[in-house]
């Protein structure tokens, strides 16, 4: 029952009419010897070394691609070949050797970059140096897992990524967690967080997204813990009022167009 490893290098993928080309300078496959056995050519592990791998929120769910270096707008990427919806529906199952997508139970992103777009709201984040780990439950479903570092405009900061997808019809949750900024440097990552300029206080943060079955976003949460440090009260440039706090916690929700607060403690 061991796999078969093989590595790959310099790849170039194509759309069927072939065009749209993107490289992958670094993978690996681990076969299932299994389906080998049956004559299926079946991925169990898949590992992507050094890709640019773009996820686009759309309108009608999320758009992924892969870039080639030097092609950095949206239209450049080139499309994942398979229908996101049905390829998650199928992983949602217990894994088998009875076919190429049944047999997967891992998935491995190393090194590289991820770039997350909301055209809409004209955001853009970056993933660097990303340690993804995507595992198959026993019955079926995504568990996923990783760090990387989180670029937005000026700011960089080490982040923890989570991911699950579960259940019929599917769920998609997306989290992420930043170790604690000033809110100015919130804002920068996040603009809808810019109303908590009014705080002088680190601000930890901690966020998820809900995707439907067809991978399109129909929730957002974060919530944020503050403090010690001190609520400007009028105009931090003209050195308003200071009110000292111990603490603020804080849950909104909404989009990443507009949020409002469901929830907040202020010591």
């Amino acid at each position: 029952a061991a796999p078969l490893d093989i590595r790959l290098h310099d790849v170039r993928l194509r759309t069927a009419d072939g065009r749209a080309e993107a490289e992958l300078p670094d993978a690996a496959l681990a076969l299932s010897a299994r389906a080998l056995l049956r004559g299926v050519i079946a991925p169990a592990t898949i590992e992507l070394r050094r890709p640019r791998l773009r996820a686009t929120l759309t309108e009608g769910g999320i758009a992924l691609g892969l870039e080639t270096p030097g092609q950095e707008a949206p239209e450049a990427a080139a499309a994942v070949p398979a229908d996101l919806p049905g390829l998650l529906a199928g992983l949602m199952q217990p894994a088998s050797d009875r076919d190429a997508l049944a047999a997967l139970r891992r998935i491995r992103i190393t090194g590289g970059e991820v770039v997350l777009a909301d055209p809409a709201a004209g955001l853009t984040w970056r993933l660097l140096e990303p340690q993804l780990d995507l595992r198959r439950a026993a019955g079926g479903g995504l568990q996923a897992e990783g760090e990387a570092v989180l670029h937005a405009g000026a700011v960089s900061v080490p982040v923890r990524v989570t991911g699950e997808a579960q259940g019929t019809p599917m769920r998609l949750v997306l989290g992420l967690t930043l170790p604690a900024l000033r809110p100015a440097e919130l804002a920068a990552i996040w603009p809808p967080l810019a109303p908590l300029q009014v705080l002088d206080a680190p601000v930890a943060l901690t966020a998820h997204a809900e995707f439907d079955a067809a991978a399109r976003p129909d929730r957002m949460e974060a919530r944020l813990v503050a403090g010690p440090g001190d609520l400007v009260l009028g105009d931090p440039a003209r050195a308003g009022q200071r009110l000292p706090l111990a603490g603020l916690e804080a849950v909104v929700e909404g989009s990443s167009r507009a949020l409002r607060v469901r929830e907040a403690v202020l010591r």
